[in-house]
């Protein structure tokens, strides 16, 4: 479509060179075969209204056979009707939506799906913002006309007034490309504003977001990369002070984990990366378990940083806190069922303590 606004200036197809003859022909019988392999594939023809793409497609279609064969089929037949319906040619402008299919090559990249859903979700307070900038060029434009009274003819008009604060306010650059097209018409000066608006002031204004927004997290990250190493450099030359590790395959213990939460400096340096060194303290049965006596340096920082009060509950954790009710309550069966027996052989079995037993496996089975 670009080439063939840039090099065919007739109004008929007749007229236009043969290779756009031939290309504009050859895409209609595309898109016509492409028409009837999709309407051939509903089941129910009748479902093919509730399509919103194909509906459209029908549409831009429709309007390719007529501007393609009607049209010229009619020029043909009446050279005529050429110059009579010479007008006819601000009707290739509606060719222009072809250019909507575009819109499917979208769905191949989701970050610009993105950003297009991001647009129209920001158009309503665009338009408030745009809204509130119009009643500031008109306050303005009329205080400048009624200060001016004439002596300047940027200001000579409320209307002129308000031209000259929008473009030299907001679009300083394109002053002279505006102007020259607002002589030629008022329909390409409202043109090439809404272009300007919507390339200029927002979508260069929403990459201004993107990028601060990445540099943003970025720096983020990058500094808590840089807080946990010097954590684990501290709590590393803590643990070698303190004789507890002398290398990384070297295991820290229950009784040397209690020894180095005792530091100042230590509660500290967890404090920095928001682990509470206090009630780290009650975690030392969950941090060394039976199966699990002793740990390696970089185990034991990946279960410490796991416990920062920052870190949001996933389903993961909820899993594990899980199986640890469940392990308990399963000991406390175990313990209640062990109680129970001895009940009941010291009882000779008269029957009570084994209704007690029912009761309570029945209720550690709830769990």
């Amino acid at each position: 479509m670009g080439y063939d606004a840039d090099q065919n200036h007739e109004a008929n197809l007749l007229d236009a060179k043969p290779q756009f003859l031939i290309a504009e022909n050859f895409f209609t019988v595309f898109f016509l075969f492409e028409w009837i392999v999709r309407f051939g594939a509903f089941k129910f023809k009748r479902n093919c209204i509730c399509d919103a793409w194909f509906v459209f497609d029908s549409l831009l279609l429709l309007m390719m056979i007529a501007e393609t064969w009607v049209m010229t089929f009619l020029f043909g037949m009446s050279p005529g009707l050429t110059k009579a319906f010479g007008a006819l040619r601000w009707f290739r402008l509606l060719r222009l939506t072809r250019l909507a299919r575009i819109a499917r090559l979208l769905r191949a990249v989701p970050q610009l799906m993105i950003m297009c859903k991001a647009i129209v979700i920001s158009i309503k307070t665009v338009s408030y913002a745009f809204v509130l900038l119009i009643l500031m060029v008109y306050v303005f434009g009329v205080a400048f006309t009624i200060m001016m009274d004439g002596s300047d003819e940027r200001f000579n008009g409320v209307l002129i007034a308000m031209n000259t604060l929008l473009l030299f306010g907001a679009l300083p650059d394109q002053v002279d490309v505006i102007n020259e097209l607002r002589l030629q018409s008022f329909g390409f000066y409202l043109l090439i504003l809404l272009y300007l608006i919507i390339s200029s002031l927002t979508l260069m204004n929403m990459l201004i977001g993107i990028i601060t927004e990445v540099i943003s997290a970025v720096s983020d990250l990058e500094k808590e990369e840089m807080l946990l190493q010097d954590v684990k450099e501290d709590l590393w030359s803590m643990l070698k002070s303190m004789n507890f590790v002398q290398d990384a395959d070297d295991t820290i213990s229950k009784l040397e984990f209690q020894g180095l939460l005792t530091a100042p400096k230590a509660a500290q340096v967890l404090g920095d990366v928001g682990v509470d060194a206090v009630g780290l303290v009650d975690f030392a049965d969950y941090i060394f378990s039976d199966e699990r006596p002793t740990l390696t340096f970089p185990d034991f920082m990946e279960i410490v940083l796991q416990l920062r009060g920052s870190n949001t509950a996933s389903v993961k954790d909820i899993i594990d806190l899980r199986k640890i009710v469940l392990t308990q309550v399963r000991a406390l069966e175990d313990v209640s069922l062990r109680i129970l027996s001895r009940n009941t052989n010291a009882a000779g079995g008269n029957g009570q303590p084994s209704q007690n037993r029912n009761s309570a496996v029945s209720m550690f089975g709830s769990f």
